[in-house]
Formats: C-alpha cells, sequence, structure tokens
C-alpha cells in the first residue's frame, strides 16, 4: 500500500508540477495557443481539476483551497464560453490577444473599469498557486529527493513535448511561425 500511495504521490507530483509550468507559461506569455485551439481543451481544465482533487484527497490537506479551485474550474468548464468572463478568461489566454497589442487594439472593452484584465490575471495566480502548492505537499511529504527529481525530469520532458512539438499550435508572441498565424482570428466577437 505505501508503493502504491508513493507511485500516486509521483503522479500527481508530476501533474501538478506539469499544470504549475502550464500556467506559468501562459501567465507569462512566453507560449500560447490560437483561439481556436485554446477552445478545444475544455477537457484539459476536467482533468487539471481532478488532479487538484486527488492531490488534496492524497494529502489530506488544503481542502478549502482545492474546493475553491474546483468550483471555479467546474463553473469555466460547464459554462465554457457561454458566459462573459469564460470568453474573457480565454481570450485572454489566447495567442490572439498578444497579436493585437495585449488586446487594446481590437478589443478595447477588455481594458475598460472593472473590465481590466487584471482579473484574469489573479485567477491565472490562483490556478499557479494551487498547482505549485500541492505538489509542493506532495513532494516534502511522500517523496524523496531522488523521486523529486525524476518527478522534475518527467515533467520537464512533458512540457517540452507539449509546448516546443511542431505538431502543436504553441507558438511565442512575436514570433509565430506562418502555419500558425494562419491559424489566428480575431478577438471582436469576444467583446460582446
Amino acid at each position: 500500500m505505501v508503493q502504491f500511495l508513493q507511485f500516486l504521490a509521483l503522479f500527481l507530483c508530476a501533474s501538478e508540477l506539469f499544470n504549475t509550468l502550464t500556467h506559468l507559461t501562459v501567465l507569462s506569455g512566453r507560449r500560447l495557443l490560437p483561439l481556436k485551439d485554446l477552445r478545444k481543451l475544455r477537457f484539459y481544465f476536467l482533468v487539471e481539476t481532478l488532479s487538484v482533487v486527488a492531490s488534496a484527497i492524497l494529502s489530506g490537506k488544503l481542502y478549502l483551497v482545492a474546493s475553491l479551485h474546483v468550483a471555479q474550474h467546474l463553473y469555466g468548464s460547464i459554462l465554457w464560453e457561454s458566459t462573459r468572463q469564460g470568453k474573457r478568461i480565454i481570450s485572454w489566454s489566447c495567442l490572439e490577444w498578444f497579436e493585437s497589442k495585449n488586446g487594446q487594439e481590437k478589443c478595447r472593452d477588455f481594458t475598460r473599469g472593472r473590465l481590466h484584465p487584471i482579473d484574469c490575471f489573479l485567477h491565472t495566480v490562483f490556478d499557479l498557486s494551487v498547482h505549485f502548492v500541492l505538489f509542493y505537499v506532495l513532494a516534502t511529504e511522500y517523496l524523496d529527493t531522488a523521486r523529486v527529481l525524476v518527478v522534475l525530469c518527467v515533467t520537464t520532458a512533458a512540457v517540452c513535448m507539449v509546448f516546443f512539438n511542431r505538431k502543436y499550435a504553441w507558438s511565442c508572441p512575436g514570433n509565430v511561425p506562418a502555419w500558425v498565424r494562419r491559424r489566428l482570428g480575431t478577438l471582436t466577437m469576444q467583446c460582446d
């Protein structure tokens, strides 16, 4: 049973670290997807939610924070693009946002008053923090140094395979390949 828990902790640590790095990458704007590709990732957010639930249960800690994260993600996944806030988060997280001078040119409404993207930023920081704290708690409770190094290596490889794979449309703003540029749309429909 102890070996199973250690294996589960290893897997969940890798998942939480992957999610941490994914959110950090989107938050920093280093690699982003075109809007049409990001819209198809609803399933990822459900898997991410399951990872948080399993990590909180295994650690026996952070139930309140995990519950807030789960509620936020279930709301977002169920209502995906049918709410204004859902559309804003998706738009703020996509490549088109940076390609339109941070949304100011094509979507001025996003940067006015209470609709300033600070809520999108804080939403992403909260997600990133939840994943990192769960990674840290599981790593310190269940894994020795060697296993933490395994998690770091596996997660680094997974992140590189996803973000730098030429089959996927993840791109750096300002350095978008021609085939990805053809996938870019417009954000004006997200301002309604």
